[in-house]
């Protein structure tokens, strides 16, 4: 969170320009007395804080907080770039007809391994490390749906901003998210937020089949669980040679991630049979 602070600090923006609000979800460390000492050396930054209920509600905190007419949502593992806020303030004022945008997320391949957590993505996914909206539209569409929890909040909340109007991609809009080791147990466990899926398919099952073509269980069990074993596995061998460690668990973890997917099958047959409505799974 300090880098992502500095970077934002450092934008080609005057900082009255703009204001940051931190809300930490219920931290244990050291963090809140950082955001105590860093708010007060700079004004324009505020925190609150929240006990664990997750993102989405992190957010919908957050916009009980601010007045201004745009707002812009990043997460604490990333990196603005130097012209993320003058990008979002241009777009916003040669389109004064569109809702919201997604920008460009990148990572630094060189740093990535299988067992890294890292976003990318250059249009469609919506992802809330980057994205902006006008405030009033994000409010009217009910903000983030807390049910999520941790996944697809972001995707629902720009498919119903959507129906109001247009959301479009600004390459110029960049966040940096550096790889994030995982352990092998959170790396294991990663299938248990394939449950947001489903979620989002019963809220809005007309878009989804149109983008995904598949209903969720399909997308779950053939696309996420094994179409995509065979590249993630090719990705574990050149490891094998100059990290023949890293590349063991890598393998070992794939391996046990699809032993872990069979297991939930009740877990999600009752999710998308509507037993189970709300996701609680958080794995970074």
């Amino acid at each position: 969170m300090k880098r992502l602070l500095n970077s934002l600090l450092s934008q080609d923006v005057e900082l009255g320009i703009f204001e940051v609000l931190v809300v930490s979800d219920g931290s244990s460390d050291n963090t809140h007395d950082y955001l105590t000492a860093f708010c007060r050396k700079h004004p324009s930054f505020r925190w609150t804080v929240q006990q664990n209920q997750g993102p989405a509600a992190a957010r919908n905190l957050g916009l009980t907080y601010v007045e201004s007419a745009l707002v812009a949502f990043t997460d604490d593992d990333c990196l603005a770039d130097p012209g993320w806020v003058q990008a979002i303030l241009d777009m916003f004022n040669t389109r004064p007809d569109i809702l919201g945008m997604e920008g460009r997320t990148v990572t630094i391949p060189e740093e990535t391994t299988p067992l890294t957590h890292q976003l990318e993505g250059s249009g469609q996914c919506y992802a809330s490390a980057n994205v902006a909206y006008r405030r009033e539209t994000l409010q009217e569409a009910g903000g983030f749906d807390p049910a999520f929890f941790y996944g697809n909040e972001d995707v629902d909340v720009a498919w119903r901003v959507m129906e109001r109007g247009p959301v479009v991609y600004n390459e110029h809009m960049v966040i940096i998210h550096p790889p994030i080791p995982r352990t092998l147990y959170n790396f294991i466990r990663r299938p248990e937020t394939y449950g947001v899926e489903i979620l989002l398919y019963k809220k809005h099952p007309e878009r989804y089949l149109q983008k995904k073509h598949h209903n969720p269980l399909f997308v779950i069990y053939s696309s996420m669980g094994m179409r995509y074993l065979p590249v993630e596995l090719a990705q574990c061998l050149p490891l094998v040679l100059k990290k023949p460690i890293l590349a063991f668990k890598s393998i070992v973890g794939l391996l046990l991630q699809r032993i872990w997917l069979i297991l939930l099958v009740p877990r999600f047959l009752f999710m998308y049979f509507g037993i189970i409505k709300r996701n609680q799974t958080y794995v970074s």
